[in-house]
């Protein structure tokens, strides 16, 4: 059975809730794998979630760190450059978006 990406983010935020998390865990989540989610669209990544390879995830993580203006977004907060702790949020979602998706069957390795 093959998930999109956009799937695995969805299944996994809201399994975030059914868990309790707090809101802003999850607001902080859904913001990361937004950016994600429109990274992998906007570079022609396959959208099925298990083909999303280590070296993706490099390039994503590069990308964050090296480009000026993120997302094409009009939002100031993109038009900065991103320190380490910002990138670490990012790597933190990913990971435990993977993780999830392995404990759900989707995937069976962790891409990063």
């Amino acid at each position: 059975m093959s998930n999109t990406i956009k799937q695995a983010i969805d299944g996994f935020l809201l399994n975030c809730k059914v868990e309790g998390k707090s809101w802003g865990t999850i607001d902080c989540y859904a913001d990361k794998l937004k950016g994600f989610l429109w990274y992998a669209t906007n570079y022609d990544w396959s959208d099925d979630i298990s083909e999303i390879t280590t070296q993706h995830l490099r390039e994503f993580l590069v990308y964050l760190r090296e480009t000026p203006h993120r997302f094409n977004s009009k939002c100031p907060r993109a038009m900065k450059p991103i320190n380490n702790t910002t990138i670490q949020k990012y790597y933190r979602a990913l990971n435990v978006l993977f993780n999830w998706s392995i404990n759900e069957g989707i995937l069976e390795t962790n891409s990063l």
